[in-house]
Parts: C-alpha cells; structure tokens; sequence
C-alpha cells in the first residue's frame, strides 16, 4: 500500500503546475483543522479548541487575484456553541509564477452563531488571513491557512465572537484551456 500511495504522490508531483494557471478557471475543495477563541460573550474560559471543517469554491479572476465563496462550522470543546460563517473571499497572489503560491485574503459575510440558551442567530461576520496553496499539478491543489474571524450581531454591540483558525486545504480545479 505503502508503494501505490508513494507512486501517485511522485506522479501527482511530477506534472509541471504554475499558480497563474487558475486564471478564469474554478476550483472547489475542502478544509479542516483547529480553531481557538479569542474572546467571546457566548463562551467561557473552559471552552477549549476544537474542530473546524468547511468548504470552498472561487476562480482567479487573473494572475494575482482571486475570488470565492466559503462556508465554515467552527465547534469548541467544553460548549455547546457553533460558530458557521458564509463569506464572500477576495485573494491576492504574491507568487503567481509558483507551484508554491502564498496569498493575503479577506472576507466578509454573514455567520450563524448558536447556543443552547439563545437558539441561532445572524451576525455580521468577517475574516482575514495569510494562507499558501501548493500546485500538486494542474487540477490538484493541497494548502494552508491562519485566519481571524469576527461576528458581531448589530453595531451597538461588541464583536460576539473572536476566533483564530488554522486548517489544511485540498481543492480541486477545472482543467486549464487550450492554448491557441
């Protein structure tokens, strides 16, 4: 078993990818990975990081800049909050030419936030991060990313929710077209 996985991973990595490749082209894919709050009106000093899981979707609009859409379910051990952003993402490439392709990225959007007492409720949401994206070849994409993310339900009140987040990604791509 050891051997197949070593012969698709030295395959998947042998195919010449570049980061400026994703121009007009739509990838989708998933994430996972721990999240730890900062500070919260909902959740108490024994509440522990857990897990986050979500998904993605977004084209590159052209060679440094990116757009998309996710949706991540942010849990905390010890609490019966859930935390779930939907965020429309705008990415800035900094290495295009790459098969590493760091980026600087922003969101904004709504989120639910739920608990036991108070149910669920709609609050402005927003997060910015630094991630990296590695180019296993032209449709296969495996990354990372360390991200802030708020909520606040009205202006008059604090942020609710303060979160940081680490998760690995794995997206996939449409092939790239043709060159004439």
């Amino acid at each position: 078993m050891r051997a197949i996985l070593f012969m698709v991973l030295a395959g998947l990595l042998s195919i010449p990818a570049r980061a400026d490749d994703l121009t007009r082209r739509v990838g989708a894919g998933f994430n996972g990975g721990f999240d730890y709050a900062l500070g919260s009106k909902y959740l108490t000093e024994h509440s522990d990081p857990a897990g986050i899981w979500g998904f993605w979707a977004k084209t590159g609009v052209n060679k440094r800049l990116a757009v998309g859409f996710s949706y991540d379910h942010l849990s905390f051990e010890h609490s019966d909050v859930r935390f779930q952003p939907q965020l429309i993402n705008a990415f800035y490439q900094l290495r295009p030419e790459s098969r590493w392709n760091p980026n600087v990225h922003a969101g904004i959007g709504y989120a639910f936030v739920s608990d036991v007492e108070s149910g669920h409720k709609a609050a402005f949401s927003a997060n910015a991060g630094l991630g990296a994206d590695f180019l296993a070849n032209s449709v296969v994409s495996f990354g990372i990313t360390a991200d802030y993310f708020l909520a606040a339900r009205n202006s008059h009140t604090s942020h609710d929710l303060h979160v940081l987040v680490a998760a690995l990604k794995l997206g996939f791509w449409s092939p790239p077209r043709p060159t004439h």
